[in-house]
């Protein structure tokens, strides 16, 4: 009993290799008749070239809502984005009724209605390829069919249609963006004639004839000119005022002599007047010589010019005190006027601010709508140029053929390691087997 416990483990512990073996060789064996089965015709591959150049602004315009990761490269990621857009079913779909190919026996055989639009266009997708050229902005497209021309036809038909596809999503891109600018110049257009509106509403209100700034100016001109004006009155009655006291001080009747040293009497036109003439009969005294009848004249002419300006002089402090009466009322309405001119000049400053804030408004609005109306211009203008950020620099001339023994190699390698796996997957279910109740 003890020996049979031990053969059984033992047998266990060698299990049968040789058919273990033969199982991967089958394997091996069925995989390359499959590829024989799908190699009986030779298979070739076409490659054309397409570059798309390194404007990262243009790469963006290609993809907009492309999520760039932070330690990438962004020019990059977009050749690679393009690298997964190339062999889409919807561009082969778009190259299959461009080009008719599913009435050319080359491509759909002579049973074309054997599959879709859909189906047919998945199988070209399957059989295209794109790669970059590390360090480049170039993409190689390779297309692999049993013939050789269709398959430098397809690649290169596929080269165009994808920039053709580029070209037309671009310019509807300019046409959904020139869309959403007019609306926003139409509401900046709108906006901006509110503003001058309220603009011209608030000029009337204020009663801004001219321009405020302009007025502000003509104010505070105004204003140094009356400060000067009212300074001069000013200094002329403080002068009056100390003449006169200066005529009182003379006592109750000034002599002449006494009235002559004060300058705003001798100031006075009546006395200047009477003073001059008297002045010049001294004059003209001096020149008479010792002619006695004309020296008497003269001396009862000087008598009556001296009497009569006696009397002017004794009316000085009244005529004085008169000027002094007038140069204060003068004053008085020139301190009203700068006031009044003062309360202007704070009223415009208080309306400049208003008037800054609509003006501002109004030059804000007309420099978005203006930049708006120039957008929509750079729209037109460079909708057709969009092409040329991609463009093909190599087509296909000879598709190559490709090597049947690698297709062989990689058979035998599939076919074995499918052999291998389901020799673990036996050994997994053996002991669920052996132990399943009869």
């Amino acid at each position: 009993m003890s020996e049979q416990g031990e053969s059984k483990p033992k047998s266990k512990k060698n299990p049968n290799w040789g058919a273990r073996v033969l199982i991967v060789i089958l394997f091996g064996v069925g995989g390359v008749f499959v590829e024989y089965q799908k190699q009986i015709e030779p298979m070739y591959r076409a490659t054309a070239t397409i570059m798309v150049e390194s404007n990262l602004g243009m790469i963006d315009s290609i993809f907009p809502a492309m999520d760039v990761g932070n330690d990438g490269d962004e020019s990059s990621n977009g050749l690679n984005t393009l690298v997964e857009i190339i062999p889409s079913t919807k561009l082969m779909r778009q190259v299959i009724m461009d080009h008719d190919l599913l009435n050319r026996e080359s491509f759909a055989g002579k049973n074309p209605s054997s599959g879709s639009l859909d189906s047919w266009a998945r199988r070209l997708a399957a059989r295209t390829y794109a790669k970059t050229r590390e360090g480049t902005h170039l993409i190689d497209i390779s297309v692999i069919d049993n013939d050789r021309d269709l398959a430098r036809d397809l690649v290169n038909w596929i080269a165009a249609g994808y920039i053709k596809q580029h070209s037309n999503r671009n310019l509807a891109a300019s046409q959904v963006a020139k869309s959403v600018l007019t609306e926003e110049a139409e509401r900046l257009k709108k906006k901006l004639r509110m503003a001058e509106v309220a603009l011209i509403t608030f000029r009337k209100t204020a009663k801004l004839v001219v321009p405020i700034e302009r007025r502000q100016a003509m104010l505070e001109d105004s204003l140094s000119d009356l400060d000067r004006e009212h300074t001069r009155l000013k200094v002329g009655i403080s002068q009056l005022k100390g003449d006169l006291e200066k005529i009182i001080g003379f006592g109750a009747k000034p002599n002449f002599d006494q009235l002559r040293t004060v300058p705003s009497v001798t100031e006075l036109d009546s006395v200047d007047r009477i003073w001059k003439l008297f002045t010049a009969h001294e004059d003209a005294a001096m020149m008479l010589g010792d002619d006695e009848n004309k020296l008497e004249h003269h001396q009862e002419v000087e008598g009556k010019l001296r009497a009569r300006l006696n009397s002017v002089l004794a009316d000085a402090p009244f005529q004085l005190e008169v000027k002094i009466d007038q140069l204060q009322s003068e004053s008085t309405n020139l301190q009203h006027l700068i006031q009044s001119q003062e309360e202007e000049l704070l009223n415009l400053a208080t309306h400049a601010v208003e008037y800054g804030v609509l003006q501002r408004e109004v030059d804000a609005t007309k420099a978005l709508y203006e930049s708006v109306l120039q957008r929509i211009k750079e729209v037109d203008l460079t909708k057709g140029f969009s092409d040329e950020v991609i463009s093909i620099v190599e087509e296909a001339e000879r598709a190559t053929n490709i090597s049947p023994r690698r297709m062989a190699a990689r058979s035998v390698l599939l076919g074995c390691l499918l052999g291998i796996a389901c020799i673990f997957v036996y050994d997994g279910l053996k002991p669920v087997l052996a132990n399943r109740p009869a």
